[in-house]
């Protein structure tokens, strides 16, 4: 059902949508929701919340054998997913680079930054797409390895660039579910003092549905003794836990464990984990760089999250209507906190 049909059926019984009930809804069975009562007259995505977790990204596999196939499966998948955000962003208005050349003409292409050096104080920048590659002249700066749209005018096999466009992630109305999310990173449960773990015990056993705990663990059997009984705990490990990144889920038997990176969504609203988070990781749609070879890359960011759960210094701030909270570590300042899924406000709790 297209978007003008979901809202005039919902109109038809005497209610309003919101943006976001309207994004909330989209590729849903909406029979279930037409047929109940709702005691308002503009809907949000809330109003819709079945109490459901979903896990929506987790490795939870790694190659035992690497091939010439997988190396071929994981380098292209990056250029596939990257090109499908692209076209959402800006249409399907490239060319490909080996359409590139002879009359002067202005021209978008997408490729991947495979080199970068400086001449006359412009920078020219190699990109290549599973066509071929060009150079692009370009007054900016740009990393390796990003996935890029570059719109100038070409001359020969050179681009001229006026503009170069990252992915980024689209402006949105807040999501909005249901339940209180506590949230916790970098516990380092087997260096942290006892001290501070009495007061992490008091907090476990606050009010809230669900926890989230991401980073460094350090001793799983300890958390293991303090985590309370029915609660849902989704455990994220860090780079003391796990070497690789992106890394598997613990070995545990208690909580929910998830690889670093994750995404689960919890009645309507998407929460990422994903240790030492930079703001470049949702303007480039990637999550940083991968030490592992898979059957695809791991790491591209094709789904928007509504929450971005961090390790790092406590912090919280908002970009695009997307929440970001950085929880600080046991070794140093943790601020342990509340977020409310309905109102999407949070609540530092005590510092440890």
């Amino acid at each position: 059902m297209i978007e003008t049909d979901v809202v005039n059926e919902f109109f038809k019984r005497g209610y309003l949508l919101s943006p976001a009930a309207v994004e909330f809804l989209k590729g849903k069975d909406i029979d279930e929701f037409l047929s109940k009562k709702y005691d308002k007259l503009v809907l949000q995505p809330s109003d819709f919340a079945v109490n459901s977790v979903k896990i929506i990204k987790n490795l939870t596999f790694i190659p035992e054998e690497l091939t010439t196939e997988t190396f071929l499966s994981f380098y292209n998948s990056k250029y596939e997913k990257m090109k499908k955000i692209f076209i959402e962003r800006i249409g399907n208005e490239f060319v490909s680079i080996n359409k590139i050349g002879g009359k002067r003409e202005r021209v978008t292409v997408l490729g991947m930054v495979k080199g970068v050096k400086g001449k006359n104080g412009k920078n020219v920048i190699e990109i290549e797409d599973v066509t071929g590659s060009v150079s692009v002249i370009y007054n900016g700066n740009v990393d390796l390895d990003d996935m890029i749209a570059v719109r100038g005018v070409a001359a020969g096999k050179v681009i001229y660039a006026d503009e170069v466009i990252y992915p980024d992630v689209p402006l949105r109305s807040p999501a909005t579910g249901d339940g209180r999310v506590l949230l916790l990173s970098d516990l380092e449960l087997a260096e942290a003092p006892q001290s501070k773990i009495d007061i992490l015990s008091d907090v476990l056993n606050g009010g809230y549905d669900y926890g989230i705990i991401v980073g460094n663990v350090g001793d799983f059997e300890k958390l293991k003794t303090i985590l309370p009984d029915g609660k849902k705990f989704f455990i994220v490990p860090g780079p003391k836990d796990s070497k690789t990144y992106p890394s598997l889920p613990p070995k545990i038997n208690f909580g929910a464990p998830l690889s670093n990176p994750s995404m689960i969504n919890i009645n309507g609203v998407n929460i990422l984990m994903v240790t030492n988070f930079n703001m470049d990781m949702l303007k480039k749609r990637y999550l940083g760089r991968s030490s592992l070879i898979l059957n695809e890359d791991f790491l591209v960011l094709d789904v928007v999250p509504d929450i971005v759960v961090s390790n790092g210094q406590p912090n919280i701030k908002n970009y695009k209507s997307i929440t970001i909270v950085n929880c600080g570590s046991m070794l140093d300042v943790e601020r342990p906190v509340i977020l409310d899924l309905k109102t999407r406000e949070w609540n530092e709790l005590k510092e440890m």
